[in-house]
C-alpha cells in the first residue's frame, strides 16, 4: 500500500487516544511522518522519473552507438569498394599504357631497322662506286680521272651528309 495522503489519514485517532499516549504528541509524530512519507514519496517519483528518463537516453545512446557502428561500417564497405574500384582502374591503365610502349618500342625496331637496311644499301652502292672506280683507275692510265675528287665528295656526302 503507497504511503500518501489517503493512508495517513485513514488511520483512526481514536485508538491511538486509547493507549494512553498524549494525543498531541501522536498527533504531531504522526503530521511529521506524514509529511517526511509525503517528502520521501515526491522524491521517489521525481527518482522514478529521472530513472525513466536515464532508461530513455540509455536505450537511445545505445541506438545512436548502433546506427554510427552500422553507418561507418558502411563507410568502411564504400571506402574499400571505392579503393578497390581505383587499383583496378590504375591496373587496366598501367597495363593499356604498357601496351602502347610496348608497340611503340617495335614500331621504333622496325622503324630503325628499315632504316639501317637502307643505310646498308646506300653503303654497298658506295662501295660498288668505290670499287667500280677503283677498277677504272687501276685498269686505265696511272693518274686518277680529273672527277674523282668530286666523286668521292658526293659519296662522302651521301654516306655522312643528309639522311632521309
Amino acid at each position: 500500500m503507497p504511503l500518501d495522503p489517503e493512508f495517513f489519514n485513514a488511520i483512526r485517532l481514536d485508538l491511538i487516544k486509547k493507549k494512553y499516549f498524549d494525543a498531541k504528541t501522536v498527533i504531531a509524530l504522526l503530521e511529521d511522518i506524514r509529511m517526511q512519507a509525503q517528502t520521501l514519496n515526491a522524491e521517489n517519483r521525481r527518482l522514478r522519473s529521472q530513472s525513466s528518463d536515464l532508461d530513455l537516453r540509455k536505450d537511445q545512446i545505445g541506438d545512436t552507438l548502433l546506427s554510427a557502428k552500422t553507418i561507418s561500417q558502411q563507410i568502411i564497405r564504400e571506402a574499400e569498394a571505392e579503393a578497390a574500384k581505383i587499383l583496378d582502374e590504375a591496373r587496366a591503365e598501367r597495363e593499356k599504357l604498357l601496351q602502347i610502349g610496348t608497340e611503340r618500342e617495335e614500331a621504333a625496331r622496325r622503324e630503325t631497322g628499315e632504316r639501317l637496311e637502307r643505310i646498308r644499301g646506300r653503303l654497298l652502292d658506295c662501295a660498288e662506286d668505290i670499287s667500280a672506280e677503283w677498277q677504272d683507275l687501276t685498269d686505265g692510265a696511272q693518274t686518277p680521272p680529273a672527277d674523282l675528287e668530286q666523286k668521292v665528295g658526293a659519296i662522302a656526302e651521301q654516306l655522312f651528309g643528309k639522311e632521309e
